[in-house]
């Protein structure tokens, strides 16, 4: 009997739960068509004074800021002391020019045959050998000469730049001097002045002279040193000097003044003039006068 109980227990438990299950689904098909009992009531209105927002007060004027002091002005820097300016360094002076022998003794350009500086040291000696012209010698201060050959005139010196030869030879005590002209022809006016070249020539104060010229005055000063001029004709100006003097003159007058020295002067036709003459001397002469003033000793 009891075995029996079970099964009807279980279907009671079936019918049960169908039950429950038809009344839930028609309930749910009631509340879908049927809403009225599940309506929402109104809401109640809002107050007005609610929807107003709230005024917000206005929010407090910001203190003024206090103007910051102004700051102060700053202190000008001190002024800075001048440097002071750089000492101008003193330009050097220019080297003193040595003076030219002869100073600005120039010719006209136009004139100028030969103009070169004669380097021949203290002591030594130059040596001319002149077929015509004048012919001046000075000594001078310093350790250069300079030795100037000239025309007469712009005219003569066109013509005798192709008729003269020059020629210079220099070492450092010794000076050679060789000046040749070439005879123009006779008829060509002017072309003759082969005896009007000047011949100017300044050396140191110690040099000795060797002079051979064939034709032309010659005039030497302010000398120390030997002295030999062989003249074949021209006159002989012999001022200021100290050394050996030999003097040589076929025809021509001779003046000597102020030499100190033996001389020895040859004279075949011309006079002779001394004055102020100390040393040794011996004079001849072949026909001429001879003429001597303060003569220290001496053979005439």
């Amino acid at each position: 009997m009891t075995k029996m109980k079970k099964p009807f227990l279980a279907g009671g438990v079936l019918l049960i739960g169908l039950a429950i299950a038809s009344f839930a689904a028609n309930a749910s098909h009631d509340a879908r068509y049927d809403t009225s009992e599940l309506a929402v009531p109104p809401v109640p209105p809002v107050p007005p004074d609610v929807l107003e927002a709230p005024e917000v007060p206005e929010a407090p004027e910001a203190p003024e800021v206090p103007e910051a002091p102004e700051a102060p002005e700053a202190p000008e820097a001190p002024t800075m002391p001048e440097h002071p300016k750089a000492a101008e360094v003193p330009v050097a002076p220019k080297a003193p020019t040595a003076p030219r022998p002869g100073g600005d003794h120039a010719a006209e350009a136009s004139t100028v045959l030969y103009d070169e500086p004669l380097a021949v040291a203290p002591g030594g000696q130059v040596s001319l050998d002149i077929d015509a012209g004048s012919l001046r010698i000075v000594g001078v201060d310093g350790t250069v000469g300079r030795l100037l050959v000239t025309a007469p005139s712009s005219d003569a010196a066109d013509g005798l730049r192709s008729r003269l030869s020059l020629t210079v030879h220099v070492s450092e005590k010794e000076a050679a001097i060789e000046g040749r002209t070439r005879k123009g022809t006779w008829w060509k006016l002017g072309d003759n002045h082969r005896g009007q070249i000047e011949y100017q020539l300044w050396v140191p104060r110690r040099t000795s002279i060797e002079l051979s010229n064939q034709a032309g005055p010659v005039k030497i000063t302010d000398l120390t040193g030997k002295v030999h001029v062989d003249l074949q004709a021209g006159s002989i100006d012999l001022r200021t000097v100290t050394g050996e003097v030999h003097l040589e003159s076929g025809a021509g007058n001779v003046q000597v003044r102020d030499v100190n020295g033996p001389m020895v002067i040859e004279s075949d036709l011309g006079s002779v003039t001394l004055d102020r003459v100390t040393g040794e001397l011996r004079v001849e002469s072949g026909a001429g006068s001879i003429i001597a003033r303060t003569v220290g000793g001496g053979k005439i």
